[in-house]
């Protein structure tokens, strides 16, 4: 046939073993009158060429600005081509016209109205064209490339400007789109709905002032009531791509099944993409999620969380992996939680960096989830020093005090590194927002009501330091009513006549080697009562030791029932 392409376009390869070899048949626009001019109407220039095209053929653009009024079918096996960015270009005609029900787009696929996958099309590409709706800024029902139902589908290299969609695909199967790039689009970039299956979205760039998502990709299928998409084993994978917002407001991109577990999608992988002024939300039955050497960045929004994953319609995403992404001046406010929201059990969060000088929420936000994180990076509200996150462990047999957080702090100026245990345990010494020491470590004897608490030996600056209580007054003139003891060392400021303190009980929890030391600072003597039931030396059951006023002693519990007097 004649009209074979410039010498200008090129076809790549046919990687990823995904469309038939092209074969020496190409048909040129050209040959059926299409004007390059950007004056007449090329819509039926265009559709006669899209016919004469056999399967497995190439529908030529040659370069020029191609006019046209409707969108234009293409049946299984054709491979449009363009000569590249700017080079081939196609505009909407100001009178652009709806075809059936394609979204005034520039190409749909043939059975684009098919009731499901088994009837769609195969084998289809785009590659190398410009789609141009620059005469239309504001509306979002456009969609150059619209298809549905097509398994085997290549869209590569093109560039879109304004519309709604720039690419809209709606339960294709086998779809890759790789390096191309969208501008001012006012719905979504990259869009898969209606129960889509394996997808590749590589190396792309969207970039827009004011959209409703960045990437949507959404498993449901919408036309019956479950899917007939096996919902196992098909992927997800969205690598090394420019997601860039430029309005006030950062952008989503979202993957959420909005339906049940068939509805869902397994192994999704988001990897080494950048994302400027968006954030990123997993929601649903979205199965072995890693989302791992992401960038963050120009964040100024402080409506939202950066990376957020979490149950939606019953169904909660499992197998999650967040790891080695950097976030850097998130704007996240303490109502949207956290920096990274990852509101799941079965999740690892691990070397991810979070630093900014303006984000109040917490930087990494579990709520009643129970991920393992550690070894991440959190800097925040210009404080001097940086927190370096040691380590998370989860103990999944107890849900009530579960060890949820241990994270140390290494101040600039060399001060040794604190750390704190969240959740209902008491805590380690960690810093205050200005730098000061806080408590060390205590520990919870047990969870009843009549526990007791005490601070134990914390090596600091080479000395053991255990907890101090003073400004004591002693109390009562028999044993129940003496003040109860719960430090290691007790200074006791007020002592009336035949007051008292009383040792702590062994009664719950076991005081075997406990040492409790007491001062008596008070004007009088000062009793000092065993525990109900225990006894001081040989004093005797519930009989009171004493000591003189300036006077000091030490207990120790040699059990439950036996004090003994050290000094």
């Amino acid at each position: 046939m004649s009209g074979t392409s410039p010498d200008s376009v090129t076809y790549p390869a046919q990687d990823y073993g995904l469309l038939t070899p092209y074969p020496p048949v190409e048909v040129s626009v050209l040959d059926y009158g299409a004007d390059p001019t950007n004056n007449d109407d090329n819509y039926l220039a265009f559709t006669q060429a899209s016919d004469a095209v056999p399967a497995g053929g190439v529908l030529v653009i040659p370069p020029g600005n191609y006019k046209i009024s409707r969108g234009v079918p293409l049946r299984s096996g054709v491979h449009v081509r363009g000569a590249g960015r700017q080079a081939s270009r196609i505009i909407a005609e100001s009178n652009f016209a709806n075809p059936g029900d394609a979204s005034y787009s520039f190409f749909y696929n043939e059975n684009w109205s098919a009731a499901d996958l088994a009837s769609g099309d195969t084998d289809i590409s785009v590659t190398g064209i410009t789609f141009d709706y620059s005469w239309r800024t504001t509306t979002n029902a456009f969609k150059p490339l619209n298809f549905r139902y097509v398994t085997r589908l290549r869209i590569e290299g093109n560039y879109f400007y304004y519309g709604g969609n720039s690419i809209a695909c709606r339960g294709c199967e086998q779809t890759w789109v790789v390096g191309n790039s969208a501008f001012e689009f006012r719905n979504c970039a990259w869009d898969f709905w209606e129960g889509p299956g394996t997808t590749y979205v590589l190396n792309n760039y969207a970039e827009t002032s004011d959209t409703a998502q960045m990437l949507n990709f959404n498993p449901e299928y919408s036309p019956v009531a479950s899917s007939p998409l096996d919902v196992v084993g098909k992927r997800l994978v969205v690598q090394g791509n420019v997601f860039k917002g430029t309005g006030a407001s950062a952008e989503p991109c979202q993957i959420e099944p909005l339906g049940n577990r068939q509805n869902g999608i397994t192994d999704v992988v988001i990897a080494n993409n950048q994302f400027i002024r968006t954030y990123l939300v997993h929601r649903g039955y979205v199965y072995r999620l890693a989302i791992t050497g992401n960038t963050f960045n120009d964040y100024p929004d402080p409506n939202t969380s950066v990376i957020i994953v979490y149950a939606n319609n019953g169904y909660t995403p499992k197998a999650v992996t967040i790891t080695g992404n950097v976030i850097w001046e998130p704007g996240t406010n303490s109502a949207n939680l956290g920096v990274i929201r990852c509101q799941v059990d079965n999740a690892v969060i691990t070397g991810n960096v979070i630093t900014g000088t303006t984000y109040t929420a917490d930087p990494i936000y579990v709520g009643t989830g129970k991920p393992t994180f550690f070894g991440n990076y959190l800097e925040k509200l210009g404080v001097t020093g940086r927190m370096q996150q040691g380590f998370v462990i989860n103990n999944p047999n107890d849900v009530t005090n579960n060890l949820r957080a241990c994270i140390g702090w290494e101040d600039t100026d060399g001060d040794p590194v604190r750390m704190y245990m969240a959740g209902d345990f008491f805590q380690f010494w960690s810093t205050n927002a200005d730098g000061t020491a806080r408590q060390v470590w205590s520990m919870q004897a047990n969870n009843s009501s009549q526990q007791f608490q005490f601070l134990v030996g914390v090596l600091v600056q080479d000395f053991f330091r255990k907890g101090i209580t003073t400004g004591i007054t002693a109390a009562g003139t028999t044993q129940p009513g003496a003040t109860a003891l719960t430090q290691n060392f007790n200074e006791v400021t007020t002592t009336a006549a035949n007051t008292g303190v009383r040792l702590p009980s062994g009664a719950t929890v076991s005081v075997t080697g406990l040492e409790i030391t007491v001062w008596n600072q008070g004007a009088n003597t000062l009793n000092v009562y065993p525990p109900t039931g225990a006894q001081i030396n040989a004093l005797g059951t519930n009989i009171a030791d004493t000591i003189a006023s300036g006077s000091c002693k030490t207990y120790v519990a040699m059990s439950s029932t036996q004090y003994r007097i050290k000094t």
